[in-house]
């Protein structure tokens, strides 16, 4: 933006200067450029090649003392660009364009502008980024909880899966479609321990079904054994014989 902004005042005092040259030779210069058309309603000001001042319209910006002599020097120096304050302290542009007199004598104009145009553009362009950015977080956010969810629905679902598995339906696996490898290798290692745990629940089962049928048998016997005292009225000893 200050490239442009620089490369704008310099086409502009290019033109001043071409307007203001064929008057430097006169005995009156400051009248003859201010008779110039446009000139006095242009921040435009005429120095000789030593910074001296020559004219100055009434458009320009009033500058303070130490603002003046930093003009001066800056055309004395063959300063390209400067950066100055007037007396409000507002920031002016000043573009120093070098011309010869028709007799040959250096003069400098000067075009100053307040840098307005660039405070302008960066602020639209900060509200133009920070906008953008905000956008751009807002999708991100949004496509970053999209993405965590669809990753980790197989997740869930192996969850809800292996909350279903009981002892006793030992045979039940993680039925899982995985839309990664690592997620199906996952599935395929939670099965495959499953299937080693299958034989021992399985065994158990066995071992608790033998256990409870080869003690019905004895089970059985007291039972009528005891049913039996219950119904005759046998002395203490006949008690004591069954036992």
């Amino acid at each position: 933006l200050r490239r442009e902004f620089d490369a704008e005042l310099m086409s502009r005092v290019a033109v001043f200067a071409a307007e203001v040259k064929p008057t430097l030779d006169r005995l009156d210069v400051a009248r003859a450029i201010a008779d110039q058309p446009n000139i006095s309603a242009t921040p435009v000001t005429v120095r000789r090649g030593d910074g001296t001042l020559v004219y100055e319209s009434p458009d320009v910006p009033h500058l303070t003392n130490e603002w003046e002599r930093a003009a001066a020097q800056g055309a004395a120096k063959h300063l390209t660009f400067q950066t100055v304050r007037d007396a409000t302290r507002e920031e002016q542009r000043l573009v120093n364009r070098f011309v010869t007199s028709p007799d040959g004598y250096p003069y400098v104009v000067q075009l100053m502008a307040p840098p307005t145009s660039i405070d302008e553009g960066i602020r639209e362009l900060a509200v133009s980024q920070g906008i953008g950015i905000l956008l751009i977080l807002a999708l991100a956010a949004y496509g970053s909880a999209l993405t965590a969810r669809q990753t980790l629905a197989p997740i869930d679902e192996m969850i809800q899966r292996g909350r279903e598995i009981h002892g006793h339906d030992p045979g039940k696996r993680l039925e899982v479609e995985a839309d990664t490898i690592e997620l199906a290798e996952l599935v395929a290692s939670m099965n495959a321990m499953l299937d080693r745990l299958e034989e021992p629940v399985l065994t158990a089962h066995r071992f608790a079904a033998n256990v409870s049928h080869e003690l019905q048998t004895p089970l059985a016997a007291m039972r009528f054994a005891i049913e039996a005292a219950q119904r005759s009225n046998r002395p203490a000893e006949k008690y004591q014989q069954i036992a």
